[in-house]
């Protein structure tokens, strides 16, 4: 594992304490990390609809999280 697998690891315990169940199991479980790069998270979605979910109902969150971890990040979609 390298860093930033164990700095995901422990976002996704923070989201898992923080959202729904189901908001856990639907809309971060599927993500897929594209990239880590200077700060810069790229996660990969299904398509539009789970996009649009996903910055409505925990984009915030997931931000959050990862601001623990890093100084300045910035996630796409």
């Amino acid at each position: 594992m390298d860093d930033f697998d164990i700095i995901w690891q422990k976002i996704l315990i923070d989201l898992k304490s923080n959202l729904s169940e189901m908001d856990f199991q639907m809309l971060i479980n599927p993500l897929g990390i594209k990239s880590f790069n200077n700060d810069i998270l790229v996660l990969v979605v299904n398509n539009r609809y789970w996009k649009k979910m996903i910055t409505e109902r925990c984009l915030n969150e997931i931000h959050s999280a990862l601001k623990k971890y890093t100084k300045n990040p910035e996630i796409e979609l």
